[in-house]
This record gives C-alpha cells, sequence and structure tokens, in this order.
C-alpha cells in the first residue's frame, strides 16, 4: 500500500471475527449443534483444542492390521440387457486408493511423532507398487507376504453421476495365516513393540489377525487400542469381543450390537457389557448422523455429528479411531475425544476412497472455525 503512495491505518474499534458471524447467524448446522457447541465452549476454548492435537506428536505407535486396496470404477448405466435381467454399463475410468491399515497408518502419521505398520500382502498380486506410491513416507512399512493369495483388494462399480455403488467383488483370501506365518509375525512383533509407546489394531476380518497374535498384544503390556470390523466379507464372524483385554476401542453402533444380537436395546446397557468382556474403559461407538457416545471409567458423554456433506463413507471411521487413539493414550477428557473424533469424521466423508489422509492442517483449521 505504502509502496504505490497509500496509507494503513488500524483502528481502536471492537474487532469482529467472520467465522464468529458466520457461526452465529448463518450456522447451517442444527440447534442441537449449536448448543453442544456452546456448553463445549464453556469449558474449553479453541486453544486447548489445538493443544490437545498438537500434543500427539510425541507418541510412537506401532499399527497391525489388514491391508485393502480400493478400487473405484466409474460407470454409466446403459439400462436393462436386451437378453438377461442384467444392467449393462460403461466404463469411464477407475482408480485405486490405500485402505485398511494402510490409511489408518496415513493418517496417523499425520499427528504422532512416529509410525511403523506391520501388515500383510499376498504374493499372487501384491499391489506392492500402488502400496508404495499411496502410503506416506513418514510410515515405516513392514510386509509379511501370504503365499496362497492375493493382497485384499475391494473393486467398487460407481454410477458416475450419482456416485451410487452399483456392486462390488473382493478379491482376498480371508482364511488365517499359517502357523509358521503367525510365527513370524509375533518375532517381528517382539522387537518392534519395544520401541514404541502404544499399539493399534485395525482388525478388518481378513485373516492377518490371529488369535494368537491377540493374546500376544494384549499380554504385551502395551497401550492397546483396538477396531474390529464388521464388513460385507467377514459376514458376522470378527466380532469386537474376541478381545479381552484392550484400553481403547472405537467401532460402530452396528459393531456393538451384532456381537450382543441386540437390535434395539440401550446403548450405555450394551456398552457396559462390552467393557466387562474386554475390560476396556474407553469406549468410543460412532453413530453415523447421530454422532457419538464415549464411555471412560463410569460416565458417558456423546457428541453430535458435525458433517455438512458427504461424498463416501468409507474410511471415517477408520479416521476418527486414528486420532481418537492418540487421545486416549494421552488421556485426553472424553469431551475433547469426541469432539475432535467427529470434526476428523467430518472431514474424512468428504474425501472419496482414502485419496489422502485428514491433513492436520484441515483439521486444526475445521476445529478453530468451528469453535469461533
Amino acid at each position: 500500500m505504502e509502496a504505490v503512495g497509500g496509507k494503513i491505518a488500524f483502528t481502536e474499534e471492537e474487532v469482529f471475527s467472520s467465522s464468529n458471524l458466520i457461526n452465529t447467524h448463518f450456522n447451517p448446522r442444527s440447534s442441537s449443534v449449536a448448543d453442544f457447541l456452546a456448553e463445549f465452549k464453556k469449558k474449553f476454548t479453541d486453544k486447548q483444542v489445538t493443544e490437545s492435537i498438537e500434543g500427539l506428536n510425541q507418541i510412537k505407535v506401532l499399527v497391525i492390521g489388514d491391508t485393502i486396496i480400493d478400487e473405484y470404477h466409474l460407470c454409466r448405466p446403459l439400462g436393462k440387457s436386451s437378453k438377461s435381467p442384467t444392467i449393462s454399463s460403461k466404463f469411464l475410468k477407475g482408480d485405486a486408493y490405500a485402505g485398511g491399515v494402510l490409511a489408518i497408518a496415513n493418517h496417523l502419521e499425520q499427528f504422532a511423532g512416529s509410525v511403523e505398520m506391520v501388515t500383510c500382502l499376498g504374493s499372487e498380486n501384491t499391489q506392492l507398487d500402488l502400496i508404495e506410491k499411496k502410503l506416506s513416507a513418514g510410515v515405516k512399512a513392514n510386509f509379511i507376504t501370504r503365499n496362497d493369495g492375493p493382497t485384499p483388494t475391494k473393486r467398487r462399480y460407481i454410477d458416475e453421476y450419482m456416485s451410487l455403488k452399483l456392486f462390488e467383488v473382493t478379491f482376498m483370501n480371508d482364511k488365517y495365516i499359517s502357523p509358521e506365518l503367525e510365527a513370524e509375525v509375533i518375532d517381528l512383533l517382539k522387537e518392534k513393540i519395544k520401541h514404541v509407546d502404544m499399539v493399534l489394531v485395525a482388525d478388518f476380518g481378513h485373516g492377518f489377525i490371529t488369535p494368537g497374535i491377540i493374546r500376544f498384544l494384549e499380554a504385551s503390556g502395551k497401550f492397546l487400542a483396538v477396531n474390529a470390523q464388521t464388513n460385507s466379507n467377514n459376514y458376522g464372524f470378527n466380532y469386537i469381543t474376541k478381545y479381552n483385554k484392550v484400553d481403547y476401542i472405537s467401532i460402530d453402533e452396528k459393531e456393538l450390537r451384532l456381537p450382543f444380537g441386540d437390535n434395539y436395546g440401550q446403548l450405555e446397557e450394551l456398552i457396559n457389557r462390552l467393557r466387562n468382556i474386554s475390560h476396556c474403559h474407553q469406549i468410543q461407538i460412532t453413530l453415523g448422523p447421530n454422532g457419538s457416545i464415549i464411555l471412560k471409567d463410569d460416565a458417558f458423554y456423546r457428541a453430535p455429528a458435525l458433517a455438512l456433506s458427504i461424498r463416501d463413507s468409507v474410511g471415517a471411521g477408520d479416521a476418527v479411531l486414528s486420532i481418537t487413539s492418540l487421545m486416549a493414550y494421552n488421556n485426553a477428557s472424553p469431551e475433547l475425544i469426541a469432539l475432535v473424533g467427529n470434526c476428523m469424521g467430518a472431514l474424512a466423508v468428504e474425501i472419496i476412497g482414502n485419496e489422502h489422509p485428514v491433513y492436520k492442517t484441515q483439521l486444526l483449521k475445521f476445529v478453530s472455525h468451528l469453535l469461533k
């Protein structure tokens, strides 16, 4: 301004925050969210939330779990085939993303001090070239290879216009790895676990996380965070109740209800039943559009969902698991865990197929804007 002959003046008048004005007068979120945030801001400032996120950068994490390659094949449905009740579609383009434990490692790398990963690939189609391109450079990877199948790959066919899934084809051998390979994994874990603060298990039920590996991790004495996912490929055979000594659990509502065969029971009662089985005193249940509920010790805390739009929900739970596990290890308050986790989820559902992780800068900006 001065270079072209102008002058700059700073007034002494009241300063207004554009984010605060937007949140107050043009907030697109529901009144219940506004009420929740008003109560939250009575206890915490945005600086405190930011510091809790920044404070995760000293944690050394070992993450172990199933690798999944998520393929997205965009198609244009043409109509019913003339000779069969088949919907004919024209292929347009395809992309592949690093899912499963790879996505979780990428999220963790944004926030933790160091991230080491142990996972299993299949020799029939390792997908190693793709994995090396998609995995964050800061993740130290240890690959175990099984010789009786491919690296788990989920190929989704998507209607380009509506972004709706037409159908999915999965390539995998989901039987448990061999006893010999299991012993190799445990030997590797014995060495790696000495140098980390916590272990995160991403159990997608695709054959890598065996009962023997679970028992070893439970007996290791390290802080243990777990997600045991129920999906269309494990047909309900991968329940969280197979874990008996855990420090933090993050699963969704269906993954809580299925082990107990209870579709309508009180969430709090089911969470307490899970606590008794898992001996876990920090449990988060994500509830989709209804937010989340957290048990810590003997108290429950709820937080609303914060997403304004959803492009793809695949991997959102993994993003939430990543950040909240670190915060649980740091003994953050459940209110902070709930809010930051739901912020992470809101950002994750805007990303197609784990195309990239939720970046720390994104999360800090989202939190700052939300709490103005």
